[in-house]
C-alpha cells in the first residue's frame, strides 16, 4: 500500500502531568505498589496498594516477606506486621481491583537509605517485590511526552468526508503482500528483575487465514524497536510479560512509537491496565487511529452496545429482547447520522475516517443488521482491519444473511468465508498426489471464477502454486521421510506410564493435538522458537495425536519442520487419555517431571512464562 498522507497537521505534545510524589523505586511488581514511607523511632511503616485482577488474589507472608539493604546480603529487617491487611491469607480483590494498607518492618537504621523488598517462594526462590526502594527520596520522574488525542478535534479539515463508501475498496488497495509496519518505543520502569525480557506481538491474516507471533528482546532499559510482518492495516495484540497490554494498529510503511510502563492500573483497561499507555514520534495514519479509537469507543458507547447485544441474544423473554434490538437499531442510526460531524472535523484523510466509521458501526451491525448496515459491513474489506474475525464467527446474522440478501451472494465476507474454506481444505490435504493436485485445480479455479476480489484470489493461486511444488518434491523424493512412533498399549496397562517410558529422566511436555485443528497447528509453529532454546537439554516435546490422518499429519509436520517427538496413538487409547486428564479439547498440554510425575495440566509451551518454568524445573 502506498504511503497515506494525512493532511497537514501541527499537533502539539503534551503530558499528562505529574503522579503524587511517592518514593523513588527502581522496580516494583504488578501486585504491589509502595506509595509512601514513614520512618519511625521503633519501625519502618511502608503505605503499599495490594492489587490484581478482579477475581484474583494476593498473598502476603510474615515469615518469608523482608526487606534488605541494597547490595547486601546480610542486612535483613522483618515484616512484624501491617494494617487493613492479612498476612498469611489469601486476599481475594474482586471489586474495586485494589486494596491500600500498611505494611510495618523493623526499624531501619539512618544508615541505610536503599532496599530492596523481596519475599521468599515456597520453593526456596527470592521473590522481588521492589527494587531500589529509596526510603528518603521520593520521585518526581514526570509522564513521558506523549500525543494528547484533544489536539485533534476543533480543526478544519481539508479532507470532506461524504460518508462510507465500500466501493472505494473493492480492489482491497490496501493489501501489501509481505508488508512491514515499524514499531519502537520504551517500557518504562522496566527492570530485568521483572521476570520477563520479552514482548510478544500477535498478527492476522484473515484472508490466507494465518496466524504470527513474533518475540522480541527487550533492552535492559526497557527500549525495543523491531519491524512487524503484516499484509494489510491490522490492529495487533501486544503482550508484555505475562500481561495483554493493548491492541496497537499498525500499517504497512508506517512506524508506530509506544510509551508505556511497567506499573499498572487494573481500574483502566483503556489503558492496557497500566498507568499510562501512548504514543509518540512522527504523526502519521496508524498512530492517528490508535489516538483517535478510545475517542471512538466513548463517543458512541460501544462497550454498552456490545452488552446490550449480549443480552438481547441470551434473553428469553420475547419483549423484552426485541425492545433491546429496537435500542440496537437505534443505536446503529444515531452513529450513521453523527459519523459525518465527527469524522469531518479530524484533519485526517479518507482512508482513516472510513476505517474509523467502519469499527463504529460494526458492532450493532453483527446483531441487528439493516439493509444498510449490510451493505456498509458484508461488501466493505476494511472489516479485515478492525479485527473482527468471520472465520471464527460463523454464526454471526450479518454473514448468514449476506447469501441470500446481499447481490446474490457477490460480497466481501461471502467470498471471503468460501475462499478461507478452499485455503483451510488445501492446508490439511491428506495426501501429496496427482489426483489430489488435479481435484485442488478445479476447486480453486471454481473458486477463482466466482471471486470478485483480486487479493482473495492472489490468495488462492499461492496456495496452490505451493501445493505443486509439494507434489514434484514428492515425486521426487525430496522431501525427508517423517520420524514418527506408532503405539499400541493394550488397555490394562497404564498409557502415560507406556507413553512416557522411553524419555524418563527428561523434562516432559506432552501437547495433544490433530491436524485438523488449526489453533493446534499454529500453537506446534509458535513453539518452534522455545524447543530450540532448549537444544541439548533434558527436556523432550511429544506431539501425540490419534491415528484418524497419520499420512496427511506427517506431511504437514515435514513441511512445516516440526521438532519433537512425533506420537500416534489409536482412537480407543485416544479416548482413555483424555478421560485421564479430563480434557475434550485440543491442543491440550501437559507438563511430566524428570522422575515421571505428573507436575501441571493445562500447560502450553506458547505461553510467556513457559520458558521461566521449564528453566526452573530443569534445576531441580
Amino acid at each position: 500500500m502506498k504511503h497515506i498522507i494525512l493532511a497537514a497537521i501541527i499537533l502539539c505534545l503534551s503530558t499528562t502531568g505529574l503522579f503524587a510524589l511517592r518514593p523513588k523505586i527502581d522496580y516494583q511488581t504488578t501486585y504491589l505498589e509502595v506509595t509512601d514511607v514513614e520512618r519511625q523511632d521503633t519501625c519502618l511503616r511502608l503505605s503499599v496498594i495490594l492489587k490484581n485482577h478482579p477475581g484474583y488474589w494476593v498473598n502476603i507472608s510474615k515469615d518469608d516477606t523482608f526487606l534488605r539493604a541494597q547490595n547486601d546480603t546480610v542486612r535483613k529487617y522483618k515484616l512484624i506486621g501491617a494494617e487493613n491487611i492479612e498476612l498469611d491469607k489469601r486476599i481475594w480483590i474482586k471489586e474495586s481491583g485494589q486494596r491500600e494498607g500498611i505494611l510495618i518492618f523493623e526499624k531501619i537504621p539512618s544508615d541505610v537509605s536503599i532496599v530492596d523488598m523481596l519475599s521468599v517462594e515456597s520453593n526456596g526462590d527470592i521473590e522481588t517485590m521492589a527494587l531500589g526502594l529509596n526510603l528518603d527520596e521520593k520521585d518526581s520522574t514526570p509522564t513521558p511526552e506523549m500525543f494528547d488525542p484533544k489536539t485533534l478535534f476543533g480543526t478544519s479539515s481539508s479532507d470532506v468526508w461524504k460518508g462510507l463508501d465500500p466501493d472505494r475498496y473493492k480492489d482491497i488497495p490496501f493489501y501489501q503482500e509481505k508488508g512491514k509496519a515499524h514499531i519502537k518505543g520504551q517500557l518504562h520502569k522496566y527492570h530485568p528483575a521483572a521476570g520477563y525480557s520479552t514482548l510478544n506481538v500477535y498478527t492476522e491474516n484473515y484472508i490466507t487465514g494465518s496466524r504470527e507471533k513474533l518475540t522480541e528482546n527487550l533492552n535492559p532499559d526497557g527500549t525495543f524497536e523491531f519491524d512487524l510482518n503484516v499484509d494489510y492495516p491490522q490492529f495487533s495484540r501486544l503482550v508484555i510479560g505475562e500481561m495483554p497490554a493493548k491492541d496497537v494498529f499498525v500499517i504497512p510503511g508506517d512506524t508506530v512509537e509506544l510509551v508505556t510502563t511497567t506499573q499498572v492500573d487494573y481500574l483502566n483497561p483503556q489503558t492496557g491496565f497500566r498507568k499510562y499507555f501512548g504514543f509518540a514520534g512522527r504523526l502519521n495514519d496508524a498512530t492517528a487511529v490508535n489516538l483517535l479509537m478510545d475517542t471512538l469507543e466513548s463517543r458512541y458507547r460501544l462497550n454498552d452496545i456490545i452488552l446490550m447485544c449480549l443480552q438481547a441474544k441470551s434473553d428469553t423473554i420475547g419483549e423484552s429482547s426485541n425492545s433491546k434490538k429496537e435500542k440496537i437499531r437505534n443505536a446503529f442510526n444515531e452513529i450513521i447520522s453523527d459519523l459525518p460531524e465527527f469524522l469531518g472535523s479530524i484533519p485526517v484523510n479518507t482512508y482513516v475516517k472510513d476505517l474509523l466509521a467502519t469499527e463504529a458501526i460494526r458492532i450493532p451491525s453483527m446483531y441487528e443488521p439493516s439493509a444498510e448496515s449490510k451493505r456498509l459491513i458484508a461488501c466493505n474489506p476494511l472489516i479485515i482491519s478492525t479485527g473482527y474475525n468471520f472465520k471464527y464467527n460463523p454464526n454471526s446474522i450479518i454473514l448468514k444473511d449476506s447469501t441470500s440478501a446481499l447481490e446474490d451472494g457477490n460480497c466481501f465476507l461471502h467470498q471471503l468465508q468460501g475462499v478461507n474454506a478452499l485455503l483451510e481444505a488445501i492446508e490439511v490435504r491428506t495426501l501429496h498426489d496427482r489426483e489430489s493436485l488435479n481435484q485442488t485445480k478445479q476447486n480453486v479455479s471454481e473458486m477463482v471464477s466466482q471471486t470478485t476480489y483480486l487479493a482473495l484470489n492472489r490468495s488462492l493461486i499461492s496456495a496452490y502454486s505451493e501445493l505443486v511444488e509439494d507434489v514434484v518434491l514428492e515425486e521426487h523424493a525430496l522431501n525427508k521421510n517423517s520420524k514418527y512412533t506408532r503405539l499400541d498399549v493394550d488397555k490394562d496397562a497404564d498409557l502415560l506410564e507406556e507413553l512416557i517410558k522411553p524419555y524418563l529422566g527428561n523434562l516432559i511436555y506432552i501437547d495433544f493435538w490433530a491436524l485438523r485443528c488449526p489453533t493446534c497447528r499454529q500453537g506446534m509453529i509458535d513453539q518452534k522458537k522455545v524447543i530450540e532454546h532448549f537444544a541439548g537439554q533434558p527436556f523432550k516435546v511429544l506431539y501425540v495425536s490419534d491415528d484418524v490422518n497419520i499420512a496427511g499429519s506427517n506431511q504437514w509436520l515435514e513441511k512445516k519442520e516440526i521438532p519433537g517427538e512425533h506420537i500416534y496413538i489409536s482412537s480407543e487409547n485416544w479416548k482413555r487419555i483424555s478421560e485421564y486428564f479430563n480434557f475434550n479439547y485440543i491442543p491440550f498440554g501437559v507438563l511430566i517431571g524428570k522422575d515421571g510425575n505428573l507436575i501441571k495440566t493445562h500447560f502450553y509451551l506458547d505461553h510467556p512464562n513457559a520458558e521461566k518454568e521449564i528453566e526452573r524445573h530443569l534445576r531441580e
